[in-house]
């Protein structure tokens, strides 16, 4: 295989990548919708864990084949490599949060249900957004290094409502197990935002490693 072909297949499993770790979060988004309304679907727990199966196995073809590429342009082979394998604790964290749900017998707290919601969906503008900026931070770091201010505001909008429901949570006086799942499945939800933060920063640092790009 040339160095052409193997740029257009490095490029083309990454875009799959992304294209799975954006439908996992889709589909725990989605059920977690369902979850606020008692109406989750458990296939949709069992489609996050399967693009998380996906994403292992097209992370692995990618690492793969940038050792073969050796592309330097415009960052590093390194670089390439710490960008998927951090991405990759956003699948891992999705899928954790899917078989906990698998587990977890409790119903959401009605007091909390709308915070929730905006939650669940800081969280999927959060990942989605991170997916948009690593893929275009190949062609534009102005554009990308907006992108990471938007995920900045984003994880303080989640931090925000993470402490507001918890607090509600910690002052439930009902089943004390309840009360402990509840409260991780909170955390859990707001540690993916932080995860996709901590990715956003590492890119920020990239655009100042290579300011000429």
């Amino acid at each position: 295989m040339n160095m052409k072909a193997e740029s257009s297949k490095l490029d083309e499993i990454i875009e799959e990548y992304r294209k799975e770790t954006l439908r996992g979060c889709k589909h725990l988004h989605a059920y977690l919708t369902n979850y606020i309304h008692k109406k989750q679907k458990d296939e949709q727990l069992d489609e996050v864990i399967e693009c998380e199966h996906d994403c292992d196995r097209l992370k692995e073809k990618y690492i793969k084949l940038l050792y073969e590429d050796k592309r330097a342009l415009p960052f590093l082979i390194e670089d390439r490599y710490n960008i998927i394998t951090m991405i990759d604790g956003i699948n891992d964290r999705i899928e954790f949060i899917a078989r906990f749900l698998q587990v977890n017998p409790f119903d959401l707290y009605e007091e909390i249900s709308d915070d929730f919601q905006e939650l669940i969906d800081t969280c999927q503008e959060c990942t989605s957004e991170l997916i948009s900026l690593v893929k275009i931070v190949e062609t534009s770091f102005e554009q990308a290094n907006e992108k990471t201010y938007k995920i900045e505001e984003l994880k303080r909008v989640g931090r925000s409502l993470r402490f507001k429901m918890l607090e509600i949570i910690y002052k439930q006086t009902d089943n004390p197990t309840r009360i402990n799942l509840i409260s991780q499945i909170v955390k859990d939800i707001y540690d993916v935002i932080s995860w996709a933060e901590e990715i956003s920063d590492y890119v920020r640092g990239l655009i100042i490693k290579y300011p000429n790009r």
